[in-house]
């Protein structure tokens, strides 16, 4: 009766196991550090809490050049080409908020005013780099001197690169945002409490001033992020 029984506590065991074992693959797979407010594909980031686009070319040497310093500056110069087009796409699907994209004159303003860093030079003659653009770089104007950023607090919504606030019937144009989660807001900080509309636009209380705030940076502290 033993050695009928041992069979089945061995199989018990391993599955067991392997339920664990699932349990960690799947961990793995959805790591809890990921963040909600930094998304990643096809090469570019955009990290709503430093309010950038980063997007990364890569370019392999030309084998036929004499040698990798000679290769280097065609690579580098291909991954740029690749890291632009990245760009591009990136900001044509960049929500603005209400269902407002970018044009093609802010698309190619951003392009042109976008910094490299992490320039990575290989041996073999081939270069990685990435090209970085902040939330505003598409205006025609760049961002004026002012007052510290203001803080929204916004219980849920989409995340938006250039979310209009409403206040009473005037539509303020925000300067650059960038977002952060509800639960990083310092105890001496007093956000302006808003919401959001069916249009995208974050309405605040009547009460306040519509000149105090527009061109204003502002960092929104968000809740729940819609998708």
């Amino acid at each position: 009766m033993g050695g009928a029984g041992l069979p089945t506590r061995v199989s018990a065991r391993a599955r067991r196991v392997a339920l664990l074992a699932g349990a960690v693959i799947a961990t793995l797979a959805a790591p809890a550090w990921a963040d909600p407010l930094v998304q990643e594909a096809h090469g570019v980031t955009v990290d709503w809490r430093h309010g950038t686009v980063t997007a990364r070319g890569v370019a392999a040497a030309d084998w036929r050049m004499p040698s990798a310093d000679v290769a280097r500056a065609g690579a580098e110069r291909r991954a740029r080409g690749e890291g632009r087009n990245h760009l591009v796409e990136a900001l044509r699907g960049l929500p603005l908020g209400g269902g407002r994209k970018l044009d093609e004159a802010g698309i190619e303003r951003a392009v042109e005013r976008a910094r490299t860093q992490h320039v990575e030079y290989q041996s073999n003659g081939g270069v990685t780099l990435e090209l970085v653009v902040g939330f505003g770089d598409w205006e025609e104007k760049g961002t004026p001197a002012e007052a510290p950023p203001l803080a929204l607090r916004l219980g849920e919504g989409s995340l938006a690169a250039e979310p209009r606030l409403l206040i009473g019937d005037s539509e303020v144009v925000l300067g650059p945002v960038s977002y952060a989660s509800a639960g990083d807001l310092a105890a001496d900080v007093r956000p302006v409490p808003v919401r959001a509309d069916k249009k995208g636009r974050l309405i605040g209380d009547s009460k306040l001033d519509p000149a105090e705030l527009a061109h204003r940076r502002a960092v929104i502290y968000v809740q729940k992020i819609l998708r």
